[in-house]
């Protein structure tokens, strides 16, 4: 960037991008279904396993972000003293670590297992307060979610928006009527070329 008198052109930069490799993977599931169980619910179990297995690869997608998260080199760490019982201070520490990197931006949250959550909810921020470190779904006026596909003393802060899924091709949700043809059965399988990545590692920091 620069500073121009008025009227005078400004000068062309160059613009440096990054290359972020991703090489599609194959998550997919199968369940089965008896002809009696057909059967007896006239159909509607196929809809119910459709839906699980739409929301089980859901679910294996945001666990592979995660893991590709909190396994990227350079991300930022804060030190809890205290392991799985943390201050405010050392909360805050995450939104200092994406900060000095230049990253807090967009919409941070801070993600935690659901018995995090309950304790940051039931710790003030300091002593003989009323305050608590989370209240209102917010910690510093930031948004939280919980999974439990976190573990228990970690939380992991950052811009979500900087962890990438690159998807190859649609959903291939289909209906497999040879393998259990002999018993009238059949089996719903579920395929999706996934991979994930991370854009900017600074935009995230862990907490443990």
């Amino acid at each position: 960037f620069y500073w121009v008198n008025e009227d005078a052109d400004v000068t062309d930069s160059d613009l440096d991008f990054g290359l972020v490799s991703m090489t599609p993977r194959t998550v997919a599931g199968a369940v089965p279904i008896t002809r009696r169980l057909m059967v007896q619910t006239s159909g509607e179990i196929e809809n119910m396993v459709r839906s699980d297995l739409l929301l089980g690869l859901a679910e294996a997608l945001d666990n592979d972000v995660l893991a590709t998260i909190l396994g990227t080199a350079g991300i930022g760490a804060q030190a809890f003293l205290a392991p799985g019982a943390p201050t405010f201070a050392e909360v805050l520490g995450l939104e200092t670590d994406v900060d000095e990197a230049n990253a807090l931006r967009g919409n941070p949250a801070y993600l935690m297992r659901p018995s995090m959550k309950t304790k940051l909810r039931t710790t003030v921020k300091a002593a003989s307060t009323s305050d608590f470190i989370l209240a209102n779904g917010e910690i510093d006026g930031m948004r939280t979610a919980s999974t439990t596909q976190m573990t228990a003393a970690k939380i992991l802060f950052g811009d979500f928006s900087q962890a990438m899924i690159g998807l190859w091709g649609a959903v291939d949700l289909t209906v497999d009527k040879s393998t259990k043809a002999k018993s009238g059965g059949s089996v719903l399988r579920i395929f999706q070329d996934a991979d994930t990545a991370v854009r900017h590692a600074g935009a995230f920091s862990l907490g443990q």
